[in-house]
């Protein structure tokens, strides 16, 4: 169900540490009540990505960050610039860089889950409260990336204990909503693992 999204965003992205940095409304910061900045050094790619456009992020995420468009060039370079940006502030290493990157990817992926369910009800705190219920082995499914369909009926049925009653919308409603649940899922359990990645250098 999420092969395209999620498969893209876990590639390690480009690698700045090995060759050089390109060039030295509605944008990341806007995607719902997760979209606060993330003080963390590991969320330091977001925190200063809000300048570059939502769609043009998860144009390139999406891809892989395969820069082949001139628009996702000029985003590659936007973010290269800020990948340099935290990259001396906080000195990374390019292990640390490369899962500051991974987080990114998986924040602006979770966002774009809210951004697009927001009118669904689909909040942040419904997805942390519905990752802190899910046991091991639904966290572990949600983690590939291709949750299978038993695993996202079992995270839909705990939708109304997370807070978001899956009778108050229609069953088109809800269609569009299974996939949404499943990439904010995903991105949220991506983002635990990569912030604890970080800590432990």
């Amino acid at each position: 169900m999420l092969a395209a999204s999620p498969a893209a965003a876990q590639r390690m992205g480009p690698d700045y540490s090995q060759r050089g940095l390109p060039g030295g409304s509605d944008t990341a910061s806007g995607g719902g009540d997760l979209a606060g900045k993330d003080m963390r050094p590991v969320g330091c790619i977001y925190q200063f990505s809000h300048r570059i456009p939502r769609p043009d992020i998860l144009d390139l995420i999406k891809n892989g960050y395969a820069a082949k468009t001139s628009k996702q060039k000029e985003t590659f370079q936007l973010i290269g610039e800020t990948i340099a940006a935290c990259r001396a502030g906080n000195g990374w290493s390019p292990k640390r860089q490369d899962i500051a990157l991974r987080f990114f990817s998986a924040r602006i992926l979770t966002d774009d889950a809210l951004y697009q369910g927001r009118d669904l009800g689909l909040t942040g705190g419904v997805v942390r409260a519905l990752y802190a219920g899910l046991d091991a082995d639904s966290k572990a499914a949600f983690a590939t990336g291709r949750v299978d369909d038993a695993h996202l009926a079992a995270a839909m049925a705990q939708l109304k204990a997370a807070g978001l009653d899956p009778e108050s919308l229609t069953a088109e409603q809800r269609e569009r909503l299974a996939p949404l649940v499943a990439q904010a899922l995903w991105g949220m359990h991506q983002q635990t693992v990569d912030a604890a990645q970080y800590k432990a250098g």
